[in-house]
């Protein structure tokens, strides 16, 4: 949106629409939409591998804002125990 155009007003409030594109500072988003950190526990030694670049470049579109995997600092750090998944193959 143009600096100085106003949004819709709906029920006394600013409309936002999530498709119109908007300027994050430096970032100039094509959208409002924002994939959040996923923790999806297969960063090995707590780094994420290649495999992360495909999946999120699967989930991500032009100009917008995606934050990648989200990793803990530590083994202590995990917060919960996966056994059952076999995260060594």
């Amino acid at each position: 949106m143009a600096e100085g155009e106003s949004n819709e007003v709906v029920e006394g409030r600013e409309a936002i629409p999530l498709l119109t594109p908007y300027k994050m500072g430096n970032f100039n988003l094509s959208h409002r939409i924002v994939l959040a950190p996923l923790t999806r526990s297969r960063s090995y030694n707590f780094i994420p591998q290649p495999h992360a670049a495909l999946y999120y470049s699967q989930r991500t579109t032009k100009g917008g804002f995606l934050i990648g995997e989200a990793s803990g600092v530590s083994d202590t750090a995990q917060g919960a125990s996966l056994p059952h998944l076999n995260l060594a193959n």
